[in-house]
């Protein structure tokens, strides 16, 4: 994934006025792209299946929850404080057969536009 790959998607999406994901296989460019979000008016939500029905099945009905996958450390901030997951944030996991070291989040991003808006400058 180039940065002009993923620029063409969001402009073939948004000029479609139709919803479009993305994934960003590129390890420098979602880096170079997550500092730039960040540093914009943003909000975090619990995002991912998992978490999202761990939440309704602990705020709605109280029961007790364990999410098997990967929880980083905001994520585990933002989940009820009953939830359980296996692991710990730092710890060595084998997901899919390989290694991986959960330290950090998955980043989802969702941009939002309001109707009429335009994309790039034209």
């Amino acid at each position: 994934t180039t940065r002009e790959d993923l620029a063409n998607c969001f402009k073939y999406f948004f000029n479609s006025a139709a919803a479009g994901e993305r994934p960003v296989t590129n390890r420098d460019l979602f880096q170079l792209i997550s500092n730039e979000l960040f540093k914009l008016d943003y909000k975090l939500r619990i995002g991912g299946n998992a978490a999202l029905m761990a939440t309704t099945l602990i705020t709605d009905y109280g029961f007790d929850v364990v999410i098997g996958g990967q929880v980083g450390p905001q994520l585990k901030s933002l989940l009820p404080a009953s939830v359980s997951h296996v692991g710990r944030t730092d710890e060595l996991h084998a997901i899919a057969g390989a290694p991986v070291f959960v330290r950090n989040d998955e980043i989802h991003i969702i941009m939002e536009y309001k109707k009429g808006s335009r994309w790039g400058k034209g």
